[in-house]
């Protein structure tokens, strides 16, 4: 009977593969760990292999081909007082002799690619094709056969990168308003939405602002959109220069999209702080929201 951990594991990833070298009589606190790294192990050479048989005290550990010489055994140790412990590589023969097998990898080992997984958080949406050459380019794995794989893989980082921007999203107010009590030097103003989720930001560098018309009487404004599959979100940066003419960080916002209204909050907030950019030019590079308000407001 073969028992779980087939070679379409989607059993939870951890933190990277496990090393290449296996050594009996090696332990490990799981069942599973055990044969994450048997399974790690053929990965690495080019191979797969499968649970033949198994237990709560002991597991087989086969080569997916016919006919392979590969054969692990796995064993629960047992403690002084009877009570079950860690598990142990009592026997293995890694050597794969007369096998025709091939890497299939599973989603649990493209995750803990450190290649794949930085590829997918730089952009949700990489295309299959692109992971694929990433990997086999500085991994040497070859994932071309399993696309099916890879897309679920690529999902389940981009669930993740998910729930972390969500909670990070979730801090910044806090993280802004112990950023303004330490520095009394900074205007910080956080926003929540109706159901209390955070909305937008502004930040002000108060010192900055108000040598404004002292330096180079010029300013810039642009936005940098967000790549991530789960903020769709936009940072405003309004940009001086000082009197050697280095690009200076006036104030940012964080805001949901770059439109009229979201400007005109960004500049009242300026405006409310006591800093005038009236009649001062200032370059937005074709930023249709930033000129539909100017419009409104000439």
């Amino acid at each position: 009977m073969e028992y779980a951990l087939s070679p379409d594991d989607d059993g939870p990833p951890g933190e990277g593969l496990h090393e290449s070298n296996l050594a009996l009589r090696s332990e490990f606190d799981t069942g599973i760990e055990t044969v994450y790294a048997v399974q790690d192990h053929a990965l690495r050479e080019g191979k797969s292999v499968k649970v033949e048989s198994g237990s709560g005290k002991g597991r087989k550990v086969v080569c997916v081909a016919d006919g392979c010489s590969v054969l692990v055994y796995l064993y629960r140790c047992k403690r002084a007082d009877k009570t079950c412990g860690k598990w142990r590589l009592s026997s293995m023969e890694l050597g794969h002799l007369n096998c025709s097998a091939t890497a299939k990898p599973t989603k649990r080992q493209m995750i803990e690619l450190a290649t794949f997984t930085s590829v997918v958080r730089a952009s949700g949406s990489v295309s299959a094709s692109a992971l694929v050459s990433q990997v086999q380019e500085r991994d040497g794995i070859s994932l071309g056969k399993h696309k099916q794989t890879v897309y679920r893989a690529r999902e389940a980082v981009n669930e993740v990168a998910g729930k972390i921007v969500q909670r990070s999203v979730a801090k910044i107010p806090s993280l802004l308003a112990e950023l303004a009590r330490l520095n009394p030097g900074y205007t910080a103003v956080a926003e929540r939405d109706g159901d209390g989720r955070f909305k937008r930001a502004t930040g002000i560098v108060d010192a900055f602002a108000a040598a404004v018309e002292a330096r180079q009487n010029i300013l810039g404004i642009d936005c940098a959109h967000s790549k991530c599959p789960v903020y769709s979100g936009v940072q405003m940066m309004l940009i001086g220069r000082d009197g050697n003419l280095k690009s200076t960080t006036i104030a940012f916002a964080l805001v949901p999209t770059e439109d009229g209204d979201n400007y005109a909050c960004f500049f009242t907030k300026l405006v409310q702080g006591g800093y005038s950019v009236s009649g001062i030019p200032m370059f937005c590079d074709r930023a249709a929201g930033c000129c539909r308000l100017h419009l409104i407001s000439a």
